[in-house]
C-alpha cells in the first residue's frame, strides 16, 4: 500500500470504536480524524517504518497530546491533522516508544491496542 492509498482508505476505516475515549464531544463521520492519532500513527509505522512522535498540539490556551510520524526519509506524516483548527501549532517534538503506546498502563486503560487492532482489521491489514 502506498501512503496516498492509505490516506484514502483510512478515512473510511476510522470510526467511533477506533477513537480515543479522551476526546470530548461526539465523533461524527464529518470529522473522522478526531481522536484517531495514536492508532493511526501505529498503522503508519507498521506500513512505512520510521518513528512515532508525541507533540503538544496548541491553540491559544488549549493544548492536547498528539501523535504523528517521521518516516525513514524524514518525511513528516500526520494523517489526523484535520482534527485541529487552523492555527494549531505543535510543541515539544519527542520520540515516543511504540511499546508505551500499546502496553503502558495508560495505554492499556485507554484500550489503545484494541482500537489499533480494529483499525488494522478495518483497513484489511
Amino acid at each position: 500500500m502506498t501512503l496516498n492509498q492509505l490516506k484514502r482508505r483510512i478515512r473510511k476505516a476510522w470510526c467511533l470504536k477506533t477513537r480515543s475515549r479522551n476526546i470530548k464531544g461526539p465523533w461524527t463521520p464529518g470529522r473522522p480524524a478526531d481522536g484517531q492519532c495514536a492508532v493511526t500513527a501505529l498503522v503508519v509505522q507498521d506500513l512505512f517504518g520510521g518513528r512515532i512522535i508525541k507533540v503538544a498540539a496548541v491553540l491559544g490556551d488549549w493544548s492536547g497530546a498528539h501523535y504523528l510520524n517521521v518516516l525513514p526519509d524524514n518525511t513528516i506524516v500526520d494523517l489526523t491533522k484535520s482534527q485541529f483548527l487552523k492555527g494549531t501549532s505543535y510543541v515539544g517534538w519527542d520520540d515516543f516508544a511504540r511499546w508505551k503506546m500499546l502496553d503502558s498502563p495508560q495505554a492499556v486503560a485507554a484500550g489503545v491496542r484494541r482500537r489499533y487492532q480494529l483499525l488494522r482489521k478495518r483497513l484489511g491489514l
